[in-house]
């Protein structure tokens, strides 16, 4: 099933869209580290609950913010933390989608070492989570181009000691 629909996409978009557009796109979604059926269902899903994850680091790297964004709304939840430390990230992620949860259904992140309870945390909050493969952005792209509207008003010189997040 998953086969004849990558098939017809392939298809549909060849005939709209000039050949190196088509093939980056079937490269991209079918050679992820994502499972290819999760994959599509993540792209296809008209559902919400549809998660992406990231972490912004500030001056020094001293805090952080992490940074989820639903994929259908683009609702975007943000939460300081002191630290850029796996039980730091997993508090914020369960008190930013805790109350959340029975709706949540992936969560997409990249590899850093902040994610390394990623195994309680779906335990916790009973949804599924993925990783992007390494130096993949554009894999978790939604989420990337909102910590860049971020970063407009937090530029990168920016210490997190003083930065208050209203929630």
């Amino acid at each position: 099933m998953v086969v004849n629909f990558i098939h017809t996409f392939v298809a549909d978009i060849d005939k709209e869209e000039n050949e190196r557009t088509f093939m980056t796109t079937v490269v991209l979604f079918k050679t992820g580290s994502l499972s290819t059926e999760g994959l599509w269902q993540l792209i296809t899903s008209p559902r919400v609950g549809h998660f992406e994850g990231d972490t912004i680091v500030g001056k020094d790297h001293k805090g952080a913010i992490v940074s989820l964004t639903e994929m259908k709304t683009k609702y975007q939840f943000v939460c300081k933390v002191q630290e850029r430390s796996a039980n730091e990230v997993q508090k914020s992620i369960e008190m930013l989608l805790g109350k959340h949860y029975p709706w949540i259904k992936t969560l997409t992140v990249d590899n850093g070492k902040e994610f390394t309870n990623h195994e309680q945390l779906a335990k916790n909050l009973d949804f599924k989570i993925f990783f992007c493969d390494p130096y993949s952005p554009w894999q978790r792209g939604l989420n990337e181009n909102q910590n860049g509207l971020i970063r407009q008003y937090i530029p990168k010189s920016t210490s997190f000691e003083n930065l208050w997040i209203m929630t």
